[in-house]
């Protein structure tokens, strides 16, 4: 029922704002060549933060009902997420505004912060990020070890759909299909019989309020009238972060997550992970679907 609220809220409210950022972004002339090196309207994840905070209110305003959707659990993590879209939003936004795309990775980035003295949006993303997935990480954190684990699993998370947006579509289907398996792998771990509401159960809940947004950006993203952008990508990658460390206490769970990332990370340093998607029919017919020829 609380999922229902929320997803109502968050798709509507999505299809009817969208039209209005578009133009918004339109008359601001904010383009951005795409892989086809077509000009696409730029950064509209930003909306995502924006849907959020409206349905929220209009929620809110619905006195009888709000009196049980907000539940304590409910709250700390729609508290989190905001502080997240916001700050990883801002982030991804002076990214997508005044990055250079000719310095590419993290060794790139800090080599011009530390042998040439040069502060780069990379580098600020870099390090602004790490500080948010430090205060975020606090909250599933028990000591010094586990929170800089959590803190670089929620890194690594907002930089691998990062590195997914570079096709219409391609950040938002991985970003489904990680929730999706991640849902799947939560209900089969933790199955009881029922499970209580509590700080776990309740991420699936807030996804309505996330789903809204990410569906209306699909559509539009898929026609090729916008881009997510920086500011969309890091805002996923950060919600896929809180959404495992929320679900996912098991220490031996985090940790094969860590090596996981990292492995996808070194190697995405070397090489480009659209050669294996390309390389693999299976793949490349799904990151294909329902994009432009």
């Amino acid at each position: 029922m609380y999922f229902i609220w929320f997803f109502s809220f968050s798709i509507i409210l999505s299809f009817l704002a969208i039209p209005y950022f578009v133009d918004l972004l339109k008359r601001a002339k904010y383009y951005k060549k795409n892989h086809r090196g077509e000009k696409v309207l730029n950064s509209a994840g930003i909306i995502i933060p924006f849907i959020i905070f409206l349905s929220l209110s209009f929620i809110l305003l619905i006195q009888g009902v709000a009196k049980n959707i907000f539940q304590i659990y409910m709250l700390d993590l729609i508290y989190l997420i905001i502080i997240l879209s916001m700050g990883l939003g801002t982030l991804g936004f002076i990214d997508d505004l005044w990055g250079d795309r000719k310095i590419l990775g993290f060794k790139g980035h800090f080599k011009e912060l530390i042998f040439k003295g040069k502060l780069t949006t990379g580098a600020l993303k870099a390090i602004g990020g790490g500080a948010i997935c430090i205060v975020i990480s606090k909250e599933f954190s028990t000591d010094m070890v586990s929170l800089i684990v959590n803190a670089v699993i929620l890194a690594f998370f907002v930089n691998f759909i990062n590195l997914m947006d570079v096709k219409p579509g391609r950040a938002i289907k991985m970003f489904l299909f990680l929730g999706m398996l991640g849902f799947c792998s939560f209900i089969y771990i933790s199955y009881n019989g029922n499970i209580i509401l509590n700080i776990a159960s309740s991420i699936w809940v807030i996804w309505g309020l996330i789903l809204g947004p990410l569906i209306a950006l699909f559509v539009y993203e898929l026609k090729e009238i916008i881009m997510l952008g920086d500011a969309g990508s890091n805002i996923m990658g950060g919600i896929l972060g809180i959404t495992f460390l929320s679900a996912f206490h098991q220490p031996t769970i985090r940790f094969v997550a860590l090596g996981i990332l990292f492995i996808i990370h070194v190697y995405a340093e070397k090489k480009s992970i659209s050669d294996i998607i390309n390389n693999v029919a299976f793949l490349k017919n799904i990151d294909e679907m329902g994009r432009k020829k």
